[in-house]
């Protein structure tokens, strides 16, 4: 029902709405909508819930009492509690779980106690209205659905895991290995098909390293983003892994089949407006000791007769340059992410602290100005956040200074051939910049 805590909401759900509303953000909603606890309700409602043949209800994930997706009242509460909650109350999301009953109600000793177990597909209705009822531009996640069932049709993301922690228990590396599983399993239709939900993103109580090991599976792909965490309690280290993953990238899987084990690289191809295209490479360490792991440009797709410049994100180190073979030592429960791109003659970008995805979505513009002998363009920069980028600064030029518009700009060599670039404005904006040689 639409029942609401006094004490949780005390203003009503249209009010939290709107105060989401006035924050900047969009509000969304959790909802399990095919069962209940509250015996209240049930017993004013027991023609509306599925029983056994001795009367016993049939229990399920959403609570002791199961809803009879054959009785026309009990669909018309399921479109009443969806459509209020979005046009009345204003919510935008709607993350709908206990999907999974369908399991339940197709058990061949509950499927016969329906009000109508004639009807040929319960469930591709309950989904088919509750979209209908929420309307179109709302975001609707199966939570426990199924990629091949009706879902599919009306739903814009999917929960492809179980949930990355027990009840009432800190996150461990146990449930990340598991979700990640889960995920490269279903990675196929990962914005293909649906958003893929690998469930809440989570950093507290985590090794530095396996928190980054989570938010690196989460990001590279383009998965869901869902923080999970209360944000005031985190370090700012903490909070810098959860700003890395932001926004979601638009990635797009090239294997359509699924994997059933493990998979320790993950190439990510990036195709960029402003830069030559790049590969960056994930090189994941599921292991409880420290591996050495490779790649080689044939499993890249690229050429084998050119030298490849390697930077790596999580460390920032320069990692040289590569010629048909790569091969690195990652720690026990860790990852390293490397972006890999072809050489110029020039001055060129080749990492940056902004996104994990190493996607350069912070850069606008960026091209080298013979004339004037510097790399010039425009940053794109959120309110007061600092972005770093690095530049690889071949032989034979020497950083004279940053040139920069509306925004501190500074730079800094941390080795012979790479420049560290800082920039930091005030307000959120694109902002010209000029980095001279």
């Amino acid at each position: 029902d639409l029942e609401t805590s006094e004490k949780k909401f005390p203003k009503g759900m249209k009010k939290c709405a709107d105060d989401i509303r006035k924050l900047g953000f969009r509000p969304g909603i959790w909802m399990a909508p095919f069962g209940t606890g509250n015996k209240d309700f049930y017993e004013k409602h027991k023609d509306w819930f599925i029983h056994y043949k001795d009367g016993k209800p049939v229990q399920c994930w959403n609570g002791n009492y199961t809803m009879d997706p054959t009785v026309p009242a009990a669909l018309d509460n399921l479109a009443r509690i969806h459509r209020v909650a979005s046009h009345e109350w204003g919510y935008e999301y709607f993350k709908v779980d206990g999907m999974n009953t369908v399991s339940t109600w197709e058990k061949p000793e509950v499927r016969a106690q329906l009000h109508d177990p004639s009807v040929p597909n319960p469930w591709e209705i309950c989904v088919n209205l509750i979209r209908e009822a929420i309307g179109e531009d709302r975001v609707l996640l199966a939570c426990g659905g199924r990629p091949g069932g009706p879902e599919a049709h009306v739903c814009d993301a999917f929960r492809i895991a179980n949930d990355i922690v027990v009840q009432f228990k800190p996150p461990k590396w146990e449930g990340i290995v598991r979700t990640s599983r889960s995920f490269i399993n279903q990675a196929f239709i990962n914005n293909v098909l649906m958003v893929s939900d690998p469930d809440t993103l989570l950093v507290r109580e985590l090794p530095l390293e396996e928190g980054r090991v989570y938010a690196t599976m989460v990001a590279l792909p383009g998965q869901h983003t869902f923080f999970g965490d209360k944000l005031a309690k985190l370090s700012p280290d903490q909070i810098k892994i959860l700003q890395q993953t932001l926004p979601v990238v638009q990635s797009r899987p090239e294997s359509l089949y699924p994997y059933y084990s493990d998979i320790p690289v993950w190439n990510l191809r990036v195709r960029n407006s402003v830069l030559d295209d790049y590969n960056v490479i994930a090189l994941f360490n599921w292991q409880d000791e420290a591996r050495t792991l490779s790649f080689s440009t044939g499993d890249l797709g690229i050429g084998s007769d050119t030298d490849y410049l390697l930077y790596e994100f999580w460390t920032n180190k320069d990692m040289g340059t590569m010629k048909g073979n790569f091969s690195m030592d990652v720690p026990a429960h860790s990852v390293r992410v490397l972006a890999v791109h072809k050489p110029k003659q020039v001055p060129q970008w080749v990492s940056s602290d902004r996104h994990i995805a190493q996607n350069a979505m912070e850069m606008r513009e960026c091209s080298w100005k013979e004339g004037s002998h510097s790399l010039e363009g425009k940053i794109s920069l959120v309110g007061s956040f600092p972005v770093t980028i690095k530049l690889h600064v071949p032989a034979g030029f020497k950083f004279s200074k940053v040139e920069s518009s509306g925004v501190r700009g500074s730079g800094v060599m941390e080795s012979e051939n790479v420049l560290a670039v800082t920039f930091k404005g005030s307000r959120t904006g694109e902002y010209p910049f000029a980095v001279k040689f």
